[in-house]
């Protein structure tokens, strides 16, 4: 999970391998049945080689960067909170940050509050955090433990001093908290995009029979571990855009495992954009200080323009590390229909005679054994881990093709 393993080898993002799988498949596909109409697997991957390839916004950095430099905020004086309690103008983005330390990240927490206070919120651009800590991982800024909300200024500490409100206790893993503070942030900081980032653990979406499926993000240790599943993010969104009529322009997992299709379908109603990681992230999250300064240099870009900024950023700073930033709009759908396509067209073929001669059960021990063999995203502890679908697909096409020409 997100901030427990720090070093991770290189993943390829989720749009390259997608692209080069299906397409390596895609061939194999043509040299074993020269035209589409002979092959119904071939024509499912096509379509949804084409719907994954012309996905908008679904982004990789270019490769490594120079990464912006700047001293961390000190132990001085900071300029008064009072000046952001409130703006009566309109920015042109507020930036929220619903930033759950209540465990064992309390110390990038307070790492990445200080990132965002390097550069600081100004007049088109609004820097809000909801930041809950606990006790005994960090005692820095004068160790409080309850939830408190900030406007960011340039040079600012996470002190007790410096916050526009202390709510005491507050359970971040309720979908009324985020609610409330998205509506907060709304009001008191009006923009004309707003961009949201979850920040802390994250488990994505996985079956587990016969235990209860894994997904959530967001998990409060205080509150015995409560955490924000599926449904309830789901209905915290609906409410905060009154059904989806006023969207959440970017919405952004600074968490692990939570870049993936399920996870997508659950916010799509709500969201415009939707930047994550199909992997586990590295210790320090996302690098807020390039991200910001970006997004305050160019106060105008869109919410697609600043979902490729975070990850290209991202990207660079960790070297290669996998993210993603996704338009879930119309063309999303388009890749769901291919999806359900592809899916349908291997529940009624998986039948065909493969020379898997190590799984047994039929079907479900040929998908089994495929599996096994395609990239996995596991977290620490547990043998939960994500499959990768592009790889899988590769798999598929291996095994058909090795069996059509040993006829």
């Amino acid at each position: 999970m997100r901030k427990r393993i720090m070093n991770r080898r290189f993943i390829a993002p989720l749009s390259e391998l997608l692209i080069a799988f299906f397409a390596a498949l895609l061939i194999l596909s043509r040299l074993a049945w020269p035209t589409a109409a002979q092959d119904p697997l071939s024509a499912a991957l096509s379509d949804l080689v084409y719907r994954w390839a012309h996905l908008p916004g679904d982004q990789r950095g270019e490769g490594p960067r120079q990464i912006a430099s700047g001293s961390m905020a000190g132990e001085s004086a900071l300029p008064s909170q009072q000046a952001g309690s409130m703006r009566s103008s309109t920015a042109s983005w507020t930036f929220m940050v619903y930033l759950d330390a209540d465990n064992n990240l309390e110390d990038a927490g307070i790492d990445d509050f200080l990132e965002m206070a390097q550069v600081g919120s100004d007049a088109s651009v609004n820097i809000v955090v909801q930041f809950d800590r606990i006790d005994g991982y960090d005692d820095r800024y004068g160790d409080w433990t309850s939830t408190k909300r900030f406007y960011i200024a340039q040079g600012m500490i996470p002190t007790a001093a410096n916050a526009l409100s202390d709510l005491g206790e507050v359970n971040m893993g309720a979908p009324q908290s985020l609610i409330g503070f998205v509506n907060w942030a709304k009001t008191n900081y009006p923009a004309t995009n707003y961009a949201l980032v979850l920040w802390d653990h994250g488990s994505g979406w996985k079956l587990r029979r016969p235990r209860p499926p894994i997904k959530g993000v967001c998990y409060d240790d205080t509150s015995d571990g409560d955490g924000l599943e599926s449904p309830e993010l789901y209905s915290a969104l609906r409410s905060i855009t009154n059904d989806g009529a006023n969207p959440i322009h970017l919405l952004a997992f600074d968490a692990c495992l939570m870049g993936m299709i399920e996870v997508d379908n659950q916010i799509k109603p709500f969201v415009n954009v939707r930047a994550g990681s199909e992997e586990v992230e590295p210790g320090a999250g996302y690098p807020y200080d390039t991200i910001l300064t970006s997004l305050v240099s160019n106060p105008n870009m869109s919410a697609a323009t600043l979902g490729s900024e975070i990850v290209d950023k991202y990207y660079a700073y960790y070297n290669g590390q996998t993210h993603s930033a996704v338009d879930l709009g119309a063309s999303y759908t388009a890749l769901n229909d291919a999806v359900d396509s592809f899916a349908q067209t291997l529940i009624d073929h998986l039948g065909l005679p493969l020379d898997l001669q190590s799984c047994t059960g039929g079907q479900s021990g040929i998908l089994r054994c495929l599996l096994c063999r395609s990239v996995r995203f596991r977290r620490r502890g547990r043998d939960a881990g994500h499959r990768d679908r592009p790889r899988l697909c590769c798999h598929i096409g291996d095994e058909r093709s090795d069996e059509r020409h040993d006829q």
